[in-house]
């Protein structure tokens, strides 16, 4: 590296002086019940998701490798900027998922508060070719977020009510990768050829009385039809025009559960429904296991039967952008909407709720079974006839932050090792896996009642979108919909950040 080479890079990466922020009083006006760390995390938001400089690729890497010339080209991909709120700072990441669950970081920002203003560091970086890689755009973000913070906060706007999720997705698909190289794109597998409308589960021992009580555990919302008398544990989430749903009833003398799935609802959403629909079947076998044992085995079952093996996939014979492709149903490139982050667009980043004294962290739990988990397949090696018998299979999906024994109030969608046999919410260590986006609770009660801040706490762009956007927006309306449901006289508000 060359003596200016060296002095750019110093500059680049040295810290700031404290900046004095006028962006945390701004937005204390128009939105007085975000904290301090909100303020802060949403004026980075602002700025760094609304910088739209020239695109950037990165490549991953494993461990402390050094990349050559060949390997980077083989592994680039667009970038994928990272945003992450912490108790007192923000970090902002440029990079490439690995294909080892980590981020394989360009750059990282950090904005850490201080008593006397805001600093900003650049505690990691890489060199190639003795230069910061995506060097301009770290220039250009670091700008933005020092500005935004000194002189021009985000704009917030505050409406009444939960939001809408299909209002925030683009019209289009989100578009294919120019080249994901040995990542290929995220598939699902359908649901099981007998998850089907009337599939049903007999019940030899529960009568209709402990029946509907575990129902009632599940946290779905649960009816009855006064016509009839059958009771209705609702699976559509708050999905509009949805009526999925496991009906308790009684046949020849006995109970049965009974799935009832709209025939028109897409491949999308009727994994959706299996999803929420095994996890509240799984919630009422354990409420059954005492008092009704014989029909908790009986449901066991009927998850194990509809969930199969599903942890390696088969390979269909033909070949799509180079690679053989698993027999399962692809999503994500062809079929999912896309959630833009481009000039003028508005990022729901908070809902707030006023409700009843009592904890909605079951519910926020509850509210991810609609979350679809979704397979990512690296094919290794250089031989043909093996490349594809060496496959390593991983998965995106929500998962619970634990620290050590604690179990956190927040969620991610996070790229973890491993695909689950039974799609249920998995938890993960807060360590460096991939992260697509973190929402978080937290809560203050007076009087009674009691205030919760759902806070999307980490959001990340590609390109022009946020990554898995959609899966965000479907945790929020179905959160909403199951604390409405639970508490009639819940009243909402929705925070926007506008672009």
């Amino acid at each position: 590296m060359g003596f200016q080479d060296k002095k750019t890079t110093r500059l680049l990466v040295s810290p700031s002086e404290p900046i004095t922020p006028t962006a945390p009083a701004a937005l204390h006006r128009s939105a007085p019940f975000l904290d301090a760390s909100e303020q802060l995390l949403f004026t980075m938001f602002g700025a760094a998701l609304g910088s739209q400089g020239e695109p950037t690729r990165s490549a991953w890497h494993i461990g402390k490798e050094k990349l050559q010339e060949s390997v980077i080209n083989q592994r680039s991909t667009d970038s994928t900027l990272q945003v992450q709120g912490y108790p007192s700072s923000v970090e902002i990441g440029l990079g490439a998922p690995a294909p080892n669950c980590r981020f394989s970081a360009d750059w990282v920002i950090r904005a850490v508060r201080e008593d006397n203003g805001v600093r900003f560091t650049v505690p990691r970086y890489g060199m190639l070719n003795d230069r910061v890689p995506n060097d301009d755009a770290l220039r250009e973000i670091r700008a933005a977020c020092q500005d935004a913070l000194a002189t021009r906060p985000p704009r917030i706007e505050v409406v009444a009510g939960p939001p809408a999720p299909e209002s925030f997705l683009s019209t289009e698909p989100i578009a294919a990768p120019a080249k994901d190289k040995g990542l290929l794109a995220d598939f699902l597998w359908p649901a099981p050829a007998e998850f089907t409308d009337g599939y049903s589960i007999p019940l030899p021992d529960a009568d209709a009385t402990v029946l509907h009580k575990a129902m009632t555990q599940t946290l779905c919302p649960v009816s009855t039809d006064l016509g009839t008398g059958t009771v209705v544990l609702a699976l559509d989430g708050g999905r509009p025009a949805s009526g999925a749903a496991i009906l308790a009833e009684e046949r020849d003398g006995g109970q049965v559960l009974r799935f009832r799935l709209d025939r028109g609802e897409g491949r999308l959403n009727r994994m959706r429904s299996f999803r929420a629909g095994i996890v509240a079947l799984d919630n009422i076998s354990a409420a059954l296991r005492s008092s009704a044992p014989e029909s908790a085995a009986r449901i066991i079952s009927a998850v194990a039967s509809l969930c199969g093996d599903r942890s390696a996939p088969t390979w269909a014979g033909d070949l799509r952008n180079g690679f053989r492709q698993p027999e399962y149903f692809h999503t994500n490139y062809d079929t999912a909407k896309a959630v833009p982050l481009g000039h003028g667009s508005a990022l729901p980043v908070a809902l707030v709720v006023d409700g009843l004294d009592q904890s909605l962290a079951p519910t926020l739990r509850k509210a991810a079974a609609w979350l679809l988990v979704r397979g990512r397949v690296l094919a290794r090696g250089f031989r043909a006839e093996t490349r594809f018998e060496k496959s390593v299979i991983t998965a995106r999906r929500p998962a619970f932050v634990r620290f050590g024994d604690r179990l956190m109030p927040s969620i991610r969608y996070v790229h973890t090792g491993s695909l689950p046999l039974v799609p249920e919410v998995a938890v993960t260590e807060a360590v460096e896996l991939t992260w697509f986006w973190e929402s978080t609770l937290r809560s203050t009660s007076s009087a009674g009642r009691r205030e919760t801040v759902l806070a999307l706490t980490g959001v990340s762009r590609r390109t022009e979108e946020m990554t898995y956007g959609a899966e965000y927006l479907r945790l929020l309306g179905t959160f909403a919909h199951l604390v409405k449901t639970a508490d009639p006289t819940a009243t909402f508000r929705t925070v926007l950040l506008h672009l």
